[in-house]
């Protein structure tokens, strides 16, 4: 599909970058989600709740219906840790010491459910207009041969605050090699990031039952990631996020209206 727009373009620059800007709205955008969004906070666990279900946060649901129940999924899939740093959920500490279970040389942080795909593209489209756009997204994804329903423990990962930002903008990734150990992939930065392994790591679950992150969902985002930085796309988007901060009103004379469509664009995802 990528070649095929490309070849259609003939050459022409008008046309190229009328199709740059297509997988920059309809690709990069969906993976590169809600900057500076204030992840909301682990619920503290109670003893009671561990002693009637046998995790911290109380019952687990293999498949999660809404943010809180995939975070507590993913946490318990997880073993109450970040999958890449391996440092422990803060809310979850106390009751992991107290059962001996947090294992030599544990560190606390506050971890995140990181979505691969935003899940407002696959539910929550009763706005026309949100679900026009959310279709064309899923167009350009499905070309990459990845389809149904997104709303699933396999589209998120344990992680601490800090990586989780990284991997929203598109500055964290995961590359699995070629032919190697299932689930193990290495991690790539744009940037150094604190106890983030340059070397490999193997994502497990506690529980058959819950599904770890999706392979294909991952190599699709990593894919994302390098062309972004490679063409200069996560930059043009860090620029536009910066003129929206110091844009007070629109220009009368429509010179803003791109920034503004793109803004449009961007909160039909992470709505």
């Amino acid at each position: 599909m990528v070649s095929e727009g490309i070849i259609k373009c003939n050459g022409q620059r008008e046309k190229m970058n009328e199709l740059a800007e297509t997988y920059i709205n309809h690709l990069i955008r969906l993976f590169r989600q809600n900057k500076g969004a204030t992840p909301s906070p682990t619920e503290h666990p109670s003893r009671r709740s561990f002693d009637e279900t046998g995790t911290p946060f109380g019952p687990i649901v293999p498949a999660p219906e809404d943010h809180k129940a995939a975070k507590r999924a993913a946490l318990k899939r997880d073993n109450y840790r970040c999958m890449v740093t391996g440092c422990v959920e803060s809310a979850a500490w106390d009751i992991l010491e107290s059962k001996g279970a947090l294992g030599e040389g544990a560190v606390s942080t506050s971890t995140n459910f990181c979505h691969i795909f935003p899940p407002s593209t696959n539910w929550g489209l009763e706005h026309p207009s949100k679900k026009s756009y959310a279709e064309n997204v899923w167009k350009y994804v499905s070309a990459f041969g990845i389809e149904g329903d997104f709303h699933r423990l396999s589209n998120g990962l344990t992680l601490a605050g800090e990586l989780h930002t990284a991997f929203d903008n598109l500055g964290l990734w995961f590359e699995s090699k070629q032919d190697g150990p299932e689930n193990t992939y290495i991690t790539r930065t744009m940037r150094p990031i604190a106890r983030v392994p340059t070397t490999e790591v193997t994502f497990t679950s506690t529980d058959p039952a819950l599904e770890l992150p999706d392979r294909r969902y991952l190599k699709l985002h990593a894919a994302i990631c390098r062309v972004a930085h490679m063409s200069g796309a996560a930059e043009y988007m860090d620029k536009h996020d910066r003129d929206l901060e110091e844009l007070s009103v629109l220009a009368p004379d429509g010179s803003s209206a791109e920034l503004f469509t793109a803004h449009l664009q961007r909160r039909f995802l992470i709505d």
